[in-house]
């Protein structure tokens, strides 16, 4: 296989002198670690559909680095129609993904890097929407619709509990701040390389709305490493502490995924929260009798 990926390689520009290529290494089921001229990158495959994803890809890396938030760099992107894929050539990091670094890190590491994130966050947020966004109505929509699924399935006893909290807050999303949205925060597809730089990994096109529904995300890391999600927070807040109004549009969005998420898994369909999930934020804020989750105390 390395002979055929060797031969593949050479039909990149970057890598099109073949005694330049020192090793190549499989690293993933379509990706390589590449060395040239004493520096590695990364070549990967991907279906032809994805090539025009890369274009939106390069948008992206253009605003996130001007926010000086470090994304990757891309050397070469292209279509091989012989072989049926398109393919990125990429910066190389040595890098593991924030849940294998929570595992192993030290109440210390972990409060380290989440103040880290916390501020990364904060500068993605701080890229504002050039036009305008209709936040409220965005809401509005996707609740309805999670109400008018809730009504086609079974009802469960405490489902009211969040439909009730969900009608009695949706007011507040009007006007909120529009910011850029991270909207797939993950302990995977944040990474950690150089001990505790972060790559925000998983951004793929502009959305913009209100950015506080992103902490939604961090309090399902919250569940197992509260002490990542406590430093993030107080740093994304410059040490101060959130308005109430920040609660309690966090838990109206929180309460919120979980609804989705329990008829989904009724519905044996994809859910964004596994059950335990589902109760471990249940717990996190006592099915709703406070606003504020648990881990911020």
């Amino acid at each position: 296989m390395t002979s055929d990926i060797r031969n593949i390689l050479g039909h990149t520009n970057i890598f099109n002198n073949q005694d330049k290529v020192n090793s190549i290494e499989k690293i993933g089921s379509s990706k390589y670690k590449v060395e040239k001229d004493d520096k590695y990158y990364v070549f990967s495959f991907y279906d032809l559909n994805q090539f025009d994803d890369f274009e939106n890809e390069d948008l992206v890396n253009e605003v996130l680095a001007h926010a000086g938030l470090n994304p990757l760099t891309i050397y070469e992107k292209g279509i091989m129609p012989d072989i049926e894929k398109s393919y990125k050539v990429y910066e190389y990091r040595n890098e593991i993904a924030l849940k294998d670094y929570l595992e192993k890190a030290s109440d210390q590491d972990q409060e380290k890097v989440g103040t880290e994130f916390g501020l990364a966050l904060r500068k993605l947020h701080g890229i504002k929407a050039q036009d305008p966004v209709d936040w409220q109505k965005e809401f509005l929509i996707v609740s309805n619709k999670i109400f008018y699924m809730h009504g086609l399935n079974e009802i469960g006893d405490d489902d009211y509990i969040l439909i009730d909290y969900i009608n009695a807050n949706k007011h507040l999303t009007e006007n909120t701040a529009i910011n850029l949205l991270y909207k797939n925060i993950s302990d995977k597809n944040i990474r950690i390389y150089n001990e505790n730089s972060l790559d925000l990994r998983g951004i793929k096109k502009l959305e913009y709305g209100d950015g506080i529904i992103d902490f939604v995300e961090i309090n399902r890391i919250a569940i197992t490493y509260p002490l990542f999600a406590k430093a993030a927070l107080k740093a994304y807040h410059n040490g101060e502490k959130p308005a109430r109004k920040f609660y309690r549009l966090l838990s109206l969005y929180q309460a919120t995924t979980i609804l989705e998420s329990i008829i989904n898994l009724r519905n044996k369909s994809d859910s964004t929260l596994t059950p335990e999930e589902v109760d471990g934020l249940l717990e996190m804020y006592d099915n709703f009798n406070r606003i504020t989750p648990k881990w911020v105390d």
